[in-house]
């Protein structure tokens, strides 16, 4: 199977455009270029595949999880969502195959496996159905039949880190930025993002979302289980997330001196950002979202129509090819229609924080009144 895989994946590394995955007996070691697939940001690719996957283009989702796991081979997850998309494809035995290589990679939600749409029209060919056989047959089938599956509530711990100004420990009250990670980030890699920053009087602490990444080697989390399909379902989830934002704000509050408060997120992050400020007027004066959305469906009339409301900019690439800018510029418009103080600021790139904006966006935080 793994032969397969590596198959499939080398004939991919010679698209153009594409860089390749080269054989060993062409690749230059001393080379300036060897070494820059170290430097990848895989999620470009997985964000990508998710934005394609959810807009029906299975095919060009298919495309990008290839190209991710060109260089992480051992992502289950990535393996599974590839076998879905080509289960959607009606390429059953690249289905069936795919869908074997996750399972052998750690994949483990058995249960998806049996009840997930994506699959219902392959399910019944020949090739599918023994592959099917064989993940039942085999060890790696370790759950046993079940009629339901309950998601149950429950506290957890989860890591917030803090950073202080260059001056160190405030005595006096200063402004709180609380950073949140996009899809596939974590707190360690959005907290270096504001390191450069120190000399602003700001204390900048950084949540991780609950929801791990079921791959080997991405440490990165996510605010929502993008795999279930269920819209309700998720909702809950970012109900969840936006009040594990408000106690993580709360308790800072209660340890350090804090004057205000803002909250930075990224991509999914940023969706949860204006989320929570909207809901929680009275923790939250101001948010900054890079690279979002605003998700309406996850606010009550009563909430978004609030007296109150925070400050709100909206930071978009107009290049950005997982969530177009044109969402930014409609949020803009629907917030201001309702009375919201809102901003807009676009810039020429993509799906990214860059730092001279990340710099204006800090000035715009130094305006909070």
């Amino acid at each position: 199977m793994k032969n397969f895989i590596l198959f499939v994946l080398l004939v991919i590394s010679f698209i153009p455009g594409i860089v390749g995955q080269e054989i060993p007996d062409v690749i230059d070691p001393y080379s300036p270029t060897a070494t820059d697939f170290l430097f990848l940001d895989l999620n470009k690719y997985l964000l990508q595949g998710e934005h394609e996957y959810r807009s029906g283009n299975y095919e060009a989702a298919a495309r990008q999880y290839l190209s991710a796991l060109r260089y992480d081979i051992n992502d289950a997850q990535s393996l599974y969502k590839l076998a879905r998309c080509y289960a959607l494809l009606d390429r059953d035995s690249l289905a069936a195959q795919i869908l074997l290589e996750a399972v052998s990679a750690g994949f483990s939600d058995y249960l998806d496996i049996e009840q997930n749409p994506d699959f219902d029209q392959v399910r019944e060919s020949s090739v599918f159905r023994d592959s099917m056989v064989k993940i039942r047959r085999e060890d790696i089938y370790k759950q046993g039949p079940v009629d339901t599956t309950l998601q149950i509530v429950a506290p957890a711990l989860y890591p917030c880190l803090v950073q202080y100004p260059n001056s160190g420990r405030p005595s006096e009250p200063v402004p709180l930025v609380v950073g949140l990670h996009g899809y596939g980030g974590s707190p360690t890699g959005f907290l270096r993002l504001f390191q450069r920053y120190q000399d602003r009087p700001f204390i900048y602490a950084t949540l991780q979302a609950p929801y791990p990444m079921n791959t080997e080697n991405n440490e990165g989390f996510s605010w929502s289980s993008m795999d279930n399909p269920d819209q309700d379902y998720r909702q809950l989830q970012i109900t969840q997330a936006a009040e594990q934002v408000v106690r993580a704000i709360r308790h800072l509050k209660r340890v350090y001196p804090v004057s205000n408060v803002t909250l930075v997120g990224f991509s999914q992050g940023a969706m949860l950002s204006l989320v929570t400020a909207i809901r929680y007027v009275e923790d939250v004066q101001s948010a900054v979202a890079f690279g979002g959305w605003l998700n309406l469906d996850e606010l009550s009339p009563e909430e978004f129509t609030s007296l109150k409301k925070p400050r709100l900019l909206l930071v978009h690439g107009r290049e950005d090819r997982v969530i177009d800018f044109k969402k930014a510029e409609s949020a803009e418009q629907t917030l201001r229609n309702q009375g919201y103080e809102v901003s807009l600021m676009l810039f020429s790139g993509g799906h990214s924080i860059p730092p001279p904006k990340l710099n204006q966006a800090f000035e715009w935080i130094c305006k909070e009144p």
